[in-house]
């Protein structure tokens, strides 16, 4: 499996047959699996969300937003949006370098993923508002494209990639684990509720329409995995400092088991309580982080493996 960095030679008839398959129903998940960490990648549903956000968000912006290839040369704002994306790609690669920490921060996490949220959601109103009498033209263009950059800039804010210590809740507390969480069963009815209004008042006539619903669709469909993912982390009570494991066989087989350094508890949140629930022994208050020193200053960007 690419996830797995199996052997070539362990590779067995089914498991070229699974990553062929992978590959056909999902080239970037299958190039994600095959090139990331696993747990840069994997512990956290907006990883892969915002993998597949990035190119069908900026590639329909042209699409969505102008009927013809003549009005896209006559309009400047589309100009400077290739300019502009030129621009912040090319910054990124000068900052890049002082852009990851060794110790991943609960407050970045929980900023990205709120950042992320509005990006997405702000990028299906401008779908949704297209071409409406209401709202100016080029005004919704300008929103969509500084959505799409506050997307990536909040996902640079999230993601643990080049991290020497990532955050992550206890797998009990994950979204999905031990079955669906109450708060995953609300967040996914608010959207299923979201996507039928959309639907439901989004005018039919315009020449897009079907790309609009197809769009604003995915849209709603990752908006989904990131409301989930950022109100587990931005109302969480604990969570864990681990190191990155390449691989899910290292994740759940070598130690400390899920790369676990420190189990950190919210102070803010246990104050209020007359006990410490399951908390383990050797658990810290986020206020008062003492991890060992190598982890400040042995650090390996662990980017990509």
């Amino acid at each position: 499996m690419p996830g797995q960095r199996s052997s070539i030679n362990s590779f067995e008839a089914r498991d070229y047959i699974r990553c062929i398959l992978k590959f056909l129903i999902s080239p970037i998940y299958f190039c994600m699996e095959l090139l990331a960490s696993y747990t840069g990648i994997f512990m956290f549903n907006s990883n892969m969300a915002f993998w597949h956000l990035l190119p069908i968000c900026s590639i329909s912006f042209s699409y969505l937003f102008y009927n013809s290839v003549e009005e896209m040369r006559e309009n400047k704002i589309f100009s400077y949006y290739l300019l502009s994306f030129s621009v912040f790609l090319f910054l990124l690669l000068l900052i890049s370098p002082v852009l990851p920490q060794k110790i991943q921060s609960l407050t970045q996490v929980r900023i990205g993923l709120s950042g992320m949220v509005l990006s997405v959601n702000s990028q299906i109103f401008c779908i949704f508002a297209e071409r409406r009498k209401e709202f100016d033209l080029n005004t919704i263009r300008i929103i969509d494209a500084v959505s799409i950059w506050i997307l990536i800039f909040s996902y640079i804010l999230f993601f643990n990639l080049c991290t020497r210590v990532y955050i992550r809740l206890p797998v009990k507390m994950m979204p999905f684990s031990f079955g669906v969480k109450q708060y995953v069963k609300v967040i996914a009815v608010l959207h299923l509720i979201y996507a039928i209004a959309f639907i439901i008042g989004l005018e039919s006539n315009n020449q897009n329409y079907h790309l609009k619903i197809l769009v604003s669709s995915f849209l709603i469909f990752c908006s989904f995995f990131i409301c989930v993912d950022a109100y587990s982390m931005i109302f969480t009570d604990q969570y864990l400092l681990c190191e990155h494991r390449e691989t899910k066989e290292d994740f759940e087989t070598k130690k400390p088991i899920g790369g676990t350094i420190c189990h950190v508890a919210i102070r803010r949140s246990f104050n209020k309580r007359k006990d410490l629930g399951d908390l383990p022994a050797d658990f810290q208050y986020d206020d008062d982080i003492k991890l060992h020193p190598k982890w400040y200053t042995e650090y390996v960007p662990f980017c990509m493996a």
